[in-house]
């Protein structure tokens, strides 16, 4: 479905702009950078569900353990009280189940936090599997540990996604004024396609349009950093 998009803005972009589908061709290439925005968007989308679920996750480690069980009993128990509110294949449950399997194989379960941050790269778990690591190698109170990490973690998870909804507006509102140059275009071309004849017939309206589309792509490029956000 990138490649998809990326090929039809290409060719979009060479029809509405130049009035000509070769011209399509000299954008195919920045597909590519396309692709990787595209990725970085949908990674970030699953980190942060990722992140909420694992908020989730140790705030259930917390209550367990608070009844007496051991970390990594608690771990089995986690899993079985998630898949209530989860789908199994979630990658919150296919991370509780991936500790499990390590446990089983006697690796330690610090090691099996730390393992995860490793893959996922967020900051979160990497602050827990730092902190419990400390508290594991030093008999620190894994239970108030815990329960201190969850509360901090819940609490940034909370923020971040109120930011995400108050966002969300300003970002459909940036969709839809990334569309409208060539909105604009295809209505002109319809209903008045002797006023852009100019534009396409010489060399001095080839430029002025390679301008307006550089502006377009340097405005498209500054919103898309304004409104995006990391968690």
């Amino acid at each position: 479905m990138i490649v998809l998009k990326a090929v039809f803005f290409a060719v979009a972009t060479g029809v509405l702009f130049y009035d000509s589908i070769l011209a399509a061709l000299l954008f195919l290439p920045f597909w590519r950078l396309y692709k990787k925005r595209e990725v970085n968007k949908i990674t970030e989308k699953k980190k942060f569900r990722l992140n909420v679920d694992f908020s989730e996750t140790i705030g259930c480690l917390s209550g367990i353990l608070e009844g007496g069980a051991s970390v990594e009993n608690a771990i089995g128990q986690a899993y079985r009280d998630m898949l209530m509110t989860h789908d199994k294949n979630s990658m919150i449950m296919k991370e509780l189940k991936h500790i499990s399997s390590q446990l089983g194989n006697n690796i330690r379960i610090e090691d099996a936090f730390l393992e995860l941050a490793g893959r996922t790269e967020i900051d979160d778990v990497r602050s827990f599997a730092d902190v419990f690591a400390t508290a594991k190698r030093t008999g620190g109170n894994i239970i108030a540990i815990i329960r201190e990490t969850s509360g901090t973690i819940r609490t940034k998870t909370e923020v971040a996604r109120e930011l995400r909804t108050m966002m969300a507006s300003k970002k459909f509102e940036s969709d839809i004024m990334r569309a409208i140059p060539y909105l604009m275009l295809i209505y002109l071309r319809l209903s008045s396609p002797d006023l852009l004849s100019p534009l396409y017939s010489d060399i001095k309206g080839m430029i002025f349009m390679s301008l307006m589309l550089a502006f377009y792509v340097s405005m498209s490029l500054l919103t898309a950093k304004i409104v995006r956000i990391q968690i």
